[in-house]
């Protein structure tokens, strides 16, 4: 497999897998360490087998094995192998550490006295088909600088062992990782810049020096201890590239070992970086092919490093990597492209090499073919034999493009602003230069320029030109064509309007002042005669002037110019008028009522201060009582208002004052209406219960004494409470006793209740009573007492019935007596028979007497007249009376009977 070809395979392998990366430098460990010495140690002519790491078969994955890029990132290798002390991340700062502690080599510890940490060994068999072996590598160390010149001194060495090898090491082996020039190896203590922590001489094996050592050597990364790096390879610092390399003897087998340790500790690590397929054995004449005209691109099809038939020739090299004595090599043309008729045939088939002479060329000169589009190819193959006696071949080819094309670019051309000529120009590329610029009109075959680009005179406003250009190239093979338009946009103005002509009134007054600017070519930009580049200004005239003048330009962004002007005038006026606003009355103490005031007169704006409250328009107050709120505008011009007043009345409304009826019994469970009468307050009252209730009246019936209370609220606020009690008796049984009375008139009886107590009475009145027995009943003469009519002997029954509905029942027996039979004849002759006047049931009822003599004289009175058949206690007997005829008046029982009548006293009968 030829070295390009491998080389994009490898390219391919590491597309897809993780990479750790620090700016443009990444390292990844995801190939076996088979893999990585196979396609990014080994070069041209070496072949290696039995890979091994620390011992273990190489087809394994390890962490501080792998690969590394730094594709312009400034570090001399772009890529390759490389091998560390710990993870390979730590070439780009990465923090993963896979360190095993203490190790051992014996090759490394012949090297440095001290402990060897985290030891990592490559070894891997290899036959060359030269008779010299060399890689690239450079080493590189966080030791630097910190620990340069002292017992920390990380070591590692690349040990080659095999026939004509002859060295210190295991098998024989000789260390050839040396300091260019010298035997010694290559570590901390032999390169450096003498930047170490402790200074002092290093003492590497083979000998030592004041520092510092083979500086020239030495990087300097710009950090200590892996901090503070000036690249973006996260070490101290590194050596330059450096080349390990061997004679041997060509197919012979040979050994190689690449081993790198910590020493001292395992706190600071170092890696070694080897160059990719740097590891080569002199073998053969590698072989390159270019054209003359290097990148040369066709056109939109772009073509690199291709020949132009009968316009570009190529030139192929033979290299070879020793350059002692002399050697030959032989070539042969092939491919789809025909000698005579692409090219002209070189006049030998082979090239010498003169001693100390590494690189020959031959050139193939093209002919121009007319074969259209069509490509060929030119295959150039060279034969060596190697020092081992084997024929190895080396193959380049190039196509030959038979033809071309190469673009034009140009741009058209617009014309904002008012010109005299204007640039036109185009650019070739892609072709075989020089090229040559020729420039037309349309309809003309005339040239009126040549070269990339003329000037040329702008079209009528609002108007198009176009210009071709023709560009032929080196090759002068075919032509091409590009048009450029020249389009003249030129725009009318621009123009501007000012505005508006104001008026101010005092001094410090402000007025904003607008300039409008219209067409013109693109932005505007303002100008006023007082500094400002705003449309809009605010100005202040100063008083000075009646009228003040302001002036503006407008330039658009061709530099054309427009110009206004605007008067300000300058006209004092009187002191303002404050307008504090109407009277107003509010509903209740403490209402809120916003005051705005006004102004008349002076300047606007105003500024307006009432009395005790911030400045401001309105205030918001609340009064209790009937206040004056006094106000005072201040005008634009500092003029100042007399105080001017508005008055908020507050109404004196009555106390508020709530009623209930006073306090009543009722019996349990009776309907009673309590009616809250209100007077006073600002009205629009609200009631409120303690039963829950929002009216002004509510029945209650309650079966117990209660309380009730009613609140009442008005529109301002304003409460006030009455309490009523409605009492509910607690009642004892009803008690009573009657009589009966017969009346005077016969078949008639009284009944009376004569004493009542206990229900929900406490006086006769307070009962009903209804009657009952044989009689037929009148009405009531009085409270609990009836008279019976039409009575006959027996006993009657009342029912006494109180407000709350208790009642009782008493029996009353009754007789009957009346005084309707009065005598009229009495015989008082002392024999003891008709004697005396007898009345009929004097004894019964009260019985008031009047006698009288024909003459109409009292003859005998008794308010207490008791004289009937059974008893007679008060009579009257005529005495001292002589016969004659007499008339009686009788009153009974207090007038409810009246009698008259005459009674004949009878003499000496």
């Amino acid at each position: 497999m030829n070295q390009s070809t491998r080389i994009s395979l490898a390219f391919l392998a590491i597309v897809f897998i993780p990479l750790f990366t620090l700016a443009q430098t990444q390292t990844q460990n995801n190939l076996t360490v088979e893999e990585i010495v196979n396609e990014f140690l080994l070069g041209e002519g070496i072949d290696a087998f039995n890979v091994t790491y620390n011992g273990f078969d190489g087809d394994i994955i390890v962490p501080r094995v792998g690969t590394f890029e730094s594709e312009g990132a400034g570090f001399p290798f772009e890529e390759g192998m490389m091998m560390t002390t710990k993870n390979v991340q730590i070439a780009t700062c990465g923090a993963i550490a896979d360190g095993d502690g203490s190790g051992s080599d014996p090759d490394l510890s012949q090297l440095v006295s001290g402990t060897l940490f985290d030891v990592t060994v490559v070894e891997f068999d290899f036959i060359p088909s030269g008779d010299s072996v060399k890689f690239n590598f450079i080493f590189s160390s966080r030791e630097y600088h910190g620990f340069v010149c002292s017992s920390f001194n990380d070591v590692f060495g690349f040990f080659i062992s095999g026939p004509g090898i002859s060295g210190p090491f295991t098998g024989d082996a000789a260390n050839i990782a040396l300091v260019p020039g010298t035997t010694t190896p290559v570590a901390i203590n032999t390169v450096n810049n003498g930047t170490g922590g402790t200074g002092g001489t290093c003492n590497p094996p083979g000998g030592g020096g004041p520092c510092p050592c083979n500086a020239e050597f030495f990087v300097n990364n710009g950090g200590g201890n892996g901090n503070g790096m000036a690249s973006d390879i996260c070490f101290g610092g590194y050596t330059t590239p450096i080349t390990a390399q061997a004679l041997v003897q060509c197919g012979e087998v040979y050994h190689m070992k690449l081993a790198i340790a910590n020493v001292g500790d395992g706190a600071l690590d170092s890696g070694v970086f080897l160059e990719k397929g740097s590891f080569v054995s002199n073998l053969i004449v590698d072989l390159d092919v270019n054209p003359v005209v290097p990148g040369f691109e066709l056109g939109e099809n772009d073509f690199i490093d291709g020949l132009v038939a009968g316009c570009t020739n190529a030139e192929f090299c033979l290299f070879r990597p020793d350059t002692m004595g002399v050697d030959t090599a032989f070539f042969e043309l092939s491919g789809s492209a025909l000698p005579g008729v692409h090219y002209i045939e070189p006049d030998q088939n082979f090239v010498v090499f003169p001693p100390g002479v590494d690189t020959v060329c031959v050139d193939i000169i093209t002919l121009a073919t007319g074969l259209g589009s069509q490509v060929d190819s030119l295959v150039i193959s060279a034969v060596t034999v190697n020092v081992c006696g084997d024929t190895v071949t080396a193959t380049a080819s190039i196509p030959i493009f038979n033809e071309y094309t190469f673009p034009v670019v140009t741009t058209d051309v617009t014309i904002d602003c008012a010109t005299d000529l204007v640039e036109i120009a185009g650019s070739a590329s892609g072709g075989v230069p020089p090229y040559l610029y020729e420039w037309a009109l349309p309809d003309s075959t005339t040239i009126v320029a040549t070269g990339p680009s003329t000037m040329v005179e702008p079209p009528p406003p609002g108007q198009s030109e176009t210009y071709i250009l023709v560009v032929t190239d080196g090759c002068g093979l075919s032509p091409e064509y590009a048009s450029v338009t020249v389009t003249n946009n030129v725009q009318p103005g621009p123009f501007v309007n000012t505005s508006p002509n104001d008026t101010i009134n005092c001094v410090g007054q402000t007025v904003n002042l607008t300039a409008t600017g219209t067409d013109g070519q693109g932005d505007l930009s303002y100008q006023w005669n007082t500094g400002p580049t705003t449309p809009q200004i605010t100005v202040a005239p100063d008083g000075t002037q009646t009228i003040t003048w302001y002036l503006v330009s407008v330039t658009d962004e061709c530099g054309v110019v427009a110009t206004d002007s605007v008067a300000v005038y300058f006209i004092p006026l009187e002191a303002p008028t404050a307008l504090p606003g109407d009277e107003v009355t509010v509903l209740c103490a403490g209402d809120e009522v916003v005051l705005t005031g006004n102004a008349e007169g002076g300047a606007a704006p105003y500024q307006y201060q009432w009395t005790g409250f911030d400045p401001g328009q309105s205030i918001t107050v609340n009064p209790l009582v009937t206040t004056e709120y006094f106000l005072q505008v201040t005008d634009d011009c500092g003029g100042t208002s007399e105080f001017a007043s508005v008055t908020v009345v507050v109404p004196e409304y009555d106390p508020l004052e709530v009623s209930l009826p006073e306090p009543t019994s009722v019996c349990p469970g009776d309907a009673q209406t309590l009616n809250a009468s209100v007077s006073g307050g600002a009205g629009g009252f609200i009631y409120e219960w303690d039963t829950g209730e929002n009216t002004p009246s509510i029945t209650v019936s309650p079966n117990q004494t209660e309380i009730y209370t009613v609140t009442v609220t008005d529109i301002c606020d304003v409460t006030t409470t009455a309490t009523t009690t409605v009492t509910v008796p607690i009642l004892l049984p009803i008690e009573a006793s009657a009589a009966s009375k017969p009346l005077c008139t016969g078949l008639s009886v009284t009944l009376s209740v004569t004493e009542v107590s206990g229900g929900a009475g406490e006086n006769p009145q307070d009962y009903s009573y209804a009657w009952e027995g044989p009689a037929t009943f009148g009405n009531i003469s009085a409270v609990g007492t009836v008279t019976a009519n039409d009575a006959e002997e027996g006993v009657f029954e009342v029912t006494i019935t109180d407000v709350c509905g208790n009642s009782t029942v008493v029996e009353v027996p009754s007789s009957l007596s009346s005084v309707d039979e009065i005598p009229n004849v009495i015989t008082p002759n002392r024999d003891g028979i008709n004697d005396v006047w007898v009345v009929p049931n004097s004894t019964v009822f009260s019985t008031v007497v009047t006698i009288l003599d024909r003459w109409g004289k009292v003859v005998y009175e008794s308010d207490n007249y008791r004289c009937d058949v059974n008893t007679r206690q008060v009579c009257w007997g005529a005495e001292d009376q002589r016969g004659d005829v007499y008339y009686y008046l009788l009153d009974i029982d207090n007038g409810l009977c009246k009698f008259q009548g005459t009674i004949h006293v009878l003499d000496n009968w």
